[in-house]
């Protein structure tokens, strides 16, 4: 059953408000996004949100904030809710241009500077759409790239895409880390490693980015915080290309870049 998340935030005053601000801005990186899920994992509605205002602060799109061992089915209507607001709260930051694009009411979804944009966002939720975010993508005009960079706002292909990477990605990390003994002839095992998990996490990116060694660069260094050039990338998709046969897609599997024209 939905519950709206709205009343919680309003009912904090000012100095609590700031004071909650200004210590999870205070965290490193790196603790907030594991305060995060463990806090959403434990339904830990006003935390949660506070934590994933200070990710979007750091440039942590949505998508890398969840953890890989749930699926989004499983959550429960709340939940989900809570992860379009996360949503919603990247794209307000990220493209503060876009709601000009937007027209209507939807357009203050993309205003997040007080709680009325919350509380459309759950109007539009439990009536209107009943949790169907295909049309909060729709009215919001979102972008392929957009879309990706979300975590539910997105169209039926993203959506099929995106949950096709998830199946393939585990294989593929373990087929890639698999040659760490090869990879440790040649460097000490630490720097084995992070190269390894570099190639994973920019393959990742390069197929979110429908191939372009531009974006997945763009991508990596959200996820990560670390910027790498349109080469590094270029490169290290080519590797695992040529070294990790489950990287490849499997003949007639569609892209859903392709699907979106």
């Amino acid at each position: 059953m939905f519950a709206p998340l709205s009343p919680l935030l309003g009912a904090i005053d000012c100095s609590t408000l700031d004071r909650i601000r200004s210590n999870v801005a205070a965290t490193p990186r790196e603790r907030l996004l594991l305060n995060f899920r463990a806090a959403f994992t434990l339904r830990e509605r006003r935390k949660a949100f506070f934590l994933s205002e200070a990710l979007t602060a750091h440039g942590i799109p949505p998508c890398f904030r969840r953890d890989e061992r749930y699926r989004l089915g499983e959550l429960d209507e709340s939940q989900r809710f809570d992860l379009s607001a996360y949503d919603l709260q990247w794209l307000a930051m990220r493209y503060p241009d876009h709601a000009e694009q937007v027209r209507g009411g939807y357009a203050s979804l993309l205003q997040a500077d007080d709680w009325r944009w919350l509380a459309s966002a759950e109007y539009y939720w439990s009536s209107s759409h009943q949790g169907a975010t295909w049309k909060t993508v729709k009215q919001l005009a979102l972008t392929v790239d957009q879309q990706w960079e979300c975590n539910v706002l997105r169209s039926q292909p993203i959506k099929l895409a995106a949950q096709g990477l998830d199946r393939r990605r585990v294989n593929v990390r373990k087929a890639i880390m698999d040659e760490l003994p090869k990879a440790m002839q040649r460097r000490h095992e630490g720097d084995a490693r992070m190269t390894l998990e570099r190639r994973y996490r920019v393959w990742v990116c390069s197929e979110m980015a429908g191939k372009s060694p531009t974006m997945a660069a763009r991508l990596y260094g959200l996820w990560t915080g670390n910027k790498i050039s349109r080469s590094v990338a270029d490169r290290d998709v080519e590797w695992v290309r040529r070294h990790i046969p489950e990287s490849r897609k499997r003949r007639g599997t569609n892209d859903a870049r392709n699907d979106m024209q």
